[in-house]
């Protein structure tokens, strides 16, 4: 298997060495070729490299029908197995999608699954390809658990390596489980990959603990499969699905016929699946020291709070237990607000930012937790970005104290900020009346490393120069956000797209400490997003959420300039969807 992997790969590099030596004048022997996959690392267990001439049954099923029976999404094609939708040819998969009357539909596409013949268990999976991109369109590779005929979805769990719709070259990656016999799910980000339509490589890092989402080497999303108890999904063996649809649920129903030519293809090089080796040590051989960090006791300020009383209503405070950021914080929330936003839980927020850290490094994140009633709060280790390095929901029961402790891996590439962040706001997953109140404290907060490092005073001289060791000392992160944790909402499977368009800011009207505008009326609005910021950077700002379009901005600073920009959303469902800022409006109150 391995050396007709080579021989494919080869042939194609050595190709593309000719055509770039003869158009530079290179010398072939003076180019060198490195390998996309550490052999060190991972070890290859299963491959489709479509070598042949059609579609090798021993690796794959297709699924035919429109999937109105359980397993598709409302999408308007039919899928077939035929050579007019599945053509394997030049060493490539091609699954057409094409304008044919079928069964019912105006589409049909292919849809091919390796369910009953291989199915994995944690490692790499990835997939090289080039992706469709029109309006209507859904290209997908993902996996789904072997349980599902017993248990059905989502409790057979579902991993999505790689999900794109309609016209702009977003990726996302997401998870799919069963909580409380309801859906859970990631609600993953988009990953802008510059051109779908050209090849990335598109992979899935799994293990017991974490699932690492990739393109082309680049990891982009990493979660934790263990915060939850009924995660277990993810620590089963699950099959790979590859399929073309048109429209659907979440790219919605309007199909861009203009922009879909008569033949949509998405063509795959290759499909592998590789088991985990153990990691290769450091290549660092010099002296070492070693080292007893912990980023919280040495932090040079403390607990601080994000209220969102203006976007959902909750109310409260929150209190540093001491002048020491160990001994955590006590936060009285006395309205808890409301849990109608993907991301109702961060509209209260505990949160220690831009901590010092040590890259390379494993550190345990502890905690004693105690709420006063059963509550359902996300406890986050979290990157400059709002991506999850560890964390997730726990649940706690009131007055008995949970002893929350986990491991996190700093990457020795990492650069970006860390922080400790606790979302104890509403959420959709723990229903709460608006208006109730709670308490919970924080306490014995620690983030701990005692490793071996690389000295950073060792020298080696290997000749007329000097080479100092990799350093290690503790990293200050500079970058300081502070913001609402009001994201724009990444739209998940099951969910549907829906373009809003952009509104305007007219007729400012300044007052001493007030602003009045009014805002360019949006068909289909639900309401308007304003945010204001002292900064034209927008690097802190406030949030206001209203269903008009005259607004006032009060309680403002007199004689200060402020920055203005507004969007529109619509809410569908659970989801809220948002349209594109407005050009940001400045104005300086009298």
């Amino acid at each position: 298997m391995e050396d007709r992997i080579m021989r494919k790969l080869m042939g194609k590099v050595v190709a593309s060495v000719l055509i770039l030596a003869l158009a530079f004048g290179v010398p072939i022997a003076s180019r060198s070729i490195k390998t996309e996959v550490k052999a060190d690392t991972y070890e290859l267990v299963w491959s489709d490299e479509f070598d042949g001439n059609s579609l090798d049954r021993s690796n794959w099923t297709t699924e035919t029908g429109t999937g109105d029976w359980g397993w598709g999404n409302n999408e308007q094609q039919y899928y077939r197995d035929s050579t007019d939708n599945i053509e394997v040819s030049n060493g490539t998969l091609k699954i057409h999608a094409l304008k044919q009357n079928y069964g019912g539909k105006q589409y049909t596409s292919a849809r091919m699954k390796t369910q009953g013949k291989h199915s994995f268990k944690y490692g790499k999976i990835e997939a090289r390809m080039k992706l469709p991109r029109f309006q209507g369109s859904w290209p997908a590779f993902w996996m789904l658990g072997d349980n599902i005929t017993s248990v059905g979805w989502p409790k057979c769990g579902e991993m999505d390596i790689m999900e794109a719709i309609n016209d702009n070259n977003n990726i996302y990656s997401n998870l799919h489980w069963s909580y409380n016999n309801g859906t859970a799910d990631t609600q993953g980000k988009a990953y802008n990959v510059d051109d779908r339509t050209a090849w990335h490589t598109y992979g899935m890092i799994w293990t017991e603990k974490k699932a690492k989402f990739y393109v082309d080497d680049k990891i982009f999303q990493t979660y934790d499969i263990t915060t939850d108890a009924q995660m277990e999904e993810f620590r089963a063996k699950q099959f790979i699905i590859l399929n073309l649809a048109i429209g659907g649920q979440w790219p919605g129903y309007v199909i861009d016929d203009d922009a879909f030519p008569d033949r949509s293809t998405m063509e795959v090089d290759y499909v592998r699946a590789y088991k985990i080796n153990e990691e290769p040590t450091t290549k660092y051989d010099g002296p070492t020291i070693k080292i007893n960090h912990d980023a919280v006791a040495e932090y040079p300020g403390n607990w601080t709070s994000w209220i969102g009383t203006s976007w959902l209503g909750s109310e409260g405070s929150l209190t540093p237990n001491g002048d020491n950021s160990s001994n955590g914080f006590a936060a009285n929330i006395t309205k808890i607000g409301s849990y109608d936003h993907v991301d109702a839980v961060w509209s209260f927020q505990g949160k220690l930012e831009n901590m010092t850290y040590h890259k390379g490094c494993t550190y345990t994140y502890k905690c004693d937790i105690t709420s006063d009633k059963d509550k359902r709060i996300y406890v986050k280790v979290a990157d400059g970005n709002e991506n999850n390095l560890e964390g997730g929901y726990i649940d706690l029961r009131g007055g008995v104290t949970r002893y929350y402790s986990v491991d996190v891996e700093i990457p020795e590439d990492f650069d970006s900020t860390v922080s400790l962040k606790f979302g104890l706001g509403n959420n959709s997953a723990d229903k709460s009346d608006p208006n109730e109140s709670f308490n919970i404290r924080v306490n014995n907060v620690s983030f701990k490393t005692t490793a071996s490092i690389p000295d950073p005073d060792y020298t080696t001289t290997p000749g007329p120069t000097t080479t100092k060791a990799p350093t290690t000392k503790p990293v200050p992160t500079t970058v300081t956000p502070v913001v609402p944790t009001t994201k724009k909402v990444s739209p998940t499977k099951k969910k549907t797209t829906v373009k809003i368009g952009k509104t305007k800011i007219k007729k400012m009207k300044r007052a001493k400490k007030s602003l009045k505008f009014k805002l360019k009326k949006i068909k289909g609005a639900t309401g308007y997003q304003i945010r204001y910021s002292d900064s034209k950077k927008f690097d802190g700002y406030w949030e206001k959420n209203t269903r008009k379009l005259k607004v006032k901005l009060k309680k403002l600073d007199r004689k200060t300039k402020y920055y203005i920009k507004a969007r529109a959303y619509r809410k569908h469902g659970n989801v809220y969807i948002f349209g594109k800022f407005s050009k940001r409006k400045k104005a300086k109150t009298k």
